[in-house]
C-alpha cells in the first residue's frame, strides 16, 4: 500500500506542476523569474509522468514493482527535458548536444541497473 501512496502523491505533484505551468505561460509575462519557475515546474511535471510511466512500463513488460527505479527513471526524464529547454532558451540546443546529454544519461542508468542487477 506505501508503494501506491507514492505514486498517488507523484501523480497529484506532477498534475498540480501541470495546471501551474499552463497558468504561469497564459497569465505572466516572461520575466527571468518566471522562466525559472517554469522551468522547475516542467521539471516536476515531465517529472512525475515519467515516474508512472515507467512504473506502468516496469510492472507490465517486467513483471516488477519496484517504485523507487520508476522514480529515478521520471527524474532522470525530467532533468533531461528541463535542460533541453533551458538550452533552448540560451540558444545553444543543437542536435549533436541532445544527443551527447542523452547518452550520457542512458550511460549513467545502464550503469545503476547493472548494479541493482549484480546485488
Amino acid at each position: 500500500m506505501q508503494r501506491r501512496a507514492v505514486l498517488i502523491i507523484v501523480g497529484f505533484i506532477s498534475a498540480a506542476c501541470w495546471v501551474q505551468l499552463f497558468r504561469l505561460v497564459d497569465n505572466t509575462s516572461p520575466t527571468p523569474l518566471t522562466v525559472m519557475l517554469a522551468l522547475g515546474l516542467l521539471f516536476g511535471a515531465v517529472g512525475g509522468i515519467g515516474t508512472l510511466a515507467s512504473w506502468y512500463i516496469l510492472r507490465r513488460a517486467f513483471n516488477r514493482d519496484r517504485v523507487f527505479t520508476a522514480l529515478r527513471h521520471g527524474i532522470w526524464l525530467g532533468l533531461l527535458v528541463t535542460v533541453y529547454g533551458w538550452l533552448q532558451l540560451v540558444g545553444v540546443l543543437t542536435p549533436l548536444i541532445a544527443a551527447v546529454l542523452l547518452g550520457i544519461l542512458i550511460t549513467a542508468e545502464s550503469l545503476f541497473l547493472l548494479r541493482e542487477l549484480s546485488t
